[in-house]
């Protein structure tokens, strides 16, 4: 998957095999059954290492990495449930 912009051109490859819209300026997107995020011009903001990540809400989304749960905000300060 990649994306287009509101008249049609490819802005951003199709090299994921999957990807979330964008929320709050970022995408989840999944690439060898893993997640990371891309801003809206394509440039990685955080590598794909998680299981699974969600989209962004309130400044936060899920994620999980080694079977552990938890959050991680923009700056990518992550914080795991116990």
């Amino acid at each position: 998957m990649g994306f287009l912009n509101k008249t049609g051109d490819l802005t951003i490859p199709c090299i994921y095999d999957n990807a979330d819209s964008f929320s709050e300026g970022l995408s989840s997107v999944k690439i060898n059954n893993k997640y990371g995020f891309i801003d809206n011009s394509g440039k990685e903001i955080m590598p794909c290492i998680y299981d699974y990540a969600s989209g962004f809400s309130e400044g936060i989304a899920l994620v999980n990495f080694n079977n552990k749960g938890g959050y991680i905000d923009k700056n990518g300060t992550q914080y795991w449930e116990d």
